[in-house]
């Protein structure tokens, strides 16, 4: 339980624009998940860029923007709040919040912000 109370915590104060924690410096997340990634399990794509801008564009034409919470640089796993802010063209996220997990290996990264069971991506 401590462990998730500081998992937490750790996002929520990971975009702190002072830099705590070498997350965010000036704005500029330095958090693994950063970077655009392609879809093995599905033929879609999600960008993560170190403004705090996410993207998702799925299949069937679908894309939802919004933003995320920078998780700790250092962090291979856990998960991180996402914003969707619109969302259309296709079957997407509804507009809304979400906490979405990841775990990082290399170039590969497993996502999941559905519960619905973890997706495979590749670094671009």
């Amino acid at each position: 339980m401590k462990r998730h109370i500081v998992m937490l915590a750790s996002l929520l104060m990971g975009c702190d624009e002072g830099g705590d924690a070498g997350e965010m410096d000036n704005e500029t997340c330095a958090a693994g998940v950063v970077g655009t990634w392609l879809g093995v399990t599905v033929d879609d794509r999600i960008e993560i860029s170190a403004d705090g801008s996410f993207r998702y564009s799925g299949v069937d034409g679908c894309t939802s923007t919004g933003s995320f919470v920078c998780p700790e640089s250092t962090m291979t796993s856990g998960s991180m709040q996402v914003f969707i802010d619109t969302s259309g063209g296709g079957s997407c996220l509804s507009a809304g919040g979400y906490i979405c997990t990841y775990v990082l290996t290399g170039d590969s990264m497993a996502y999941d912000c559905t519960r619905g069971g973890s997706l495979e991506y590749t670094r671009e």
